[in-house]
């Protein structure tokens, strides 16, 4: 039964994207006691942890790839390498 819900385009498409968006979220709280989300991210633009912080938001996606990869449901990788491509693009370009 989950197979066949988690194993389509979409659900992979939607933890693909929610995913480094809710670790960006738990590294925020983690790392900040005072900053606003806004000052935060400001501040990540002026120093070097830009593309850290990033990268880290990206790892817990890498794994839910992994999984998806050992349970060879092919559907689920596709829409989650779909949102994945569209982050690695934007943490690069950031980066110049």
């Amino acid at each position: 039964m989950l197979e066949k819900k988690l194993n389509t385009v979409l659900a992979g498409a939607i933890i693909g994207t929610t995913t480094p968006i809710i670790t960006f979220y738990i590294m925020y709280r983690w790392l900040n006691k005072t900053l606003t989300l806004q000052e935060f991210v400001s501040r990540l633009m002026r120093t070097d942890l830009q593309v850290n912080i990033y990268i880290w938001s990206l790892i817990p996606v890498f794994i839910a790839f992994g999984v998806f990869y050992h349970k060879k449901w092919d559907y689920g990788l596709k829409g989650i390498l779909i949102p994945t491509f569209i982050y690695v693009i934007a943490v690069v370009i950031s980066n110049f």
